[in-house]
């Protein structure tokens, strides 16, 4: 794993925890989307919403909470990610436990083994 991409994760993560630990306890929307760079991912050959790593972000009433969270990684193949069904359906049914969802939407190759030319 490229250690900026790590690096930026932990950040991202940490970030979360601190908001989600915060006694200000103010309600939290259902949930927030945050690129993982600023400034778009390293090697990425384009500028399309593919191109572009985030976080999706699932947290739970501050009352249900239970502290526990998982990173949920959809499958899909090279020309979409299963965002919906394998992404935001099983956030939100983490969320019915008290746990949250973190979705982490990754880049994909462009095109499959067999288009790309040699």
């Amino acid at each position: 794993m490229n250690r900026d991409f790590r690096i930026a994760f932990v950040c991202v993560v940490t970030a979360i925890i601190l908001t989600v630990t915060a006694p200000d306890g103010k309600a939290v929307t259902l949930y927030k989307v945050e690129p993982l760079w600023a400034d778009g991912a390293p090697g990425a050959k384009g500028d399309e919403d593919g191109d572009k790593p985030t976080l999706t972000i699932y947290l739970t009433p501050r009352e249900k909470a239970t502290g526990a969270a998982v990173v949920i990684c959809p499958g899909g193949g090279y020309g979409h990610l299963a965002m919906d069904h394998e992404g935001h359906q099983i956030a939100q049914w983490l969320n019915s436990f008290g746990v949250a969802g973190f979705i982490l939407k990754y880049r994909r190759r462009y095109k499959m083994p067999s288009e790309q030319s040699e």
